[in-house]
């Protein structure tokens, strides 16, 4: 099972029987929807932080029985193609890796200027 939102993407091992594999997604399509409804005046990563636990206190269970882990996915605009990074069992580890990436996501609808994202990559350093 597995599921994505916000670039965001958390999967569940494989498993051989469908109620188990049933249990994993309702489990992570509970953290999908909780961390969706749940207040917008913090950031992404805190509602993901206070969201999973809640969840997985609530369903009984833990990461590690699931074996879940989490990766970060982001499209380059110039390329046009989407980018996954690696797997880690972590929630912080990856919640750190997804904000890190934050400045260069593309919120915008349709293709960007190469031109206009290659100038933010570049001034990147100088901006922070």
């Amino acid at each position: 099972a597995c599921v994505d939102f916000h670039g965001l993407s958390i999967r569940c091992r494989e498993v051989g029987e469908l109620s188990v594999a049933l249990e994993h997604l309702a489990v992570l399509t509970t953290i999908k929807v909780g961390v969706r409804s749940s207040s917008m005046e913090c950031s992404f990563a805190e509602r993901v932080r206070k969201v999973v636990p809640a969840v997985l206190i609530e369903h009984s269970t833990s990461s590690e029985q699931l074996g879940m882990v989490l990766s970060s996915r982001f499209r380059i605009a110039v390329l046009g193609s989407i980018v996954n990074l690696p797997w880690c069992r972590d929630l912080e580890r990856a919640l750190r890796i997804h904000e890190g990436l934050e400045p260069f996501r593309s919120r915008q609808k349709g293709r960007v200027r190469w031109r206009v994202r290659w100038t933010q990559l570049k001034n990147f350093d100088a901006e922070w």
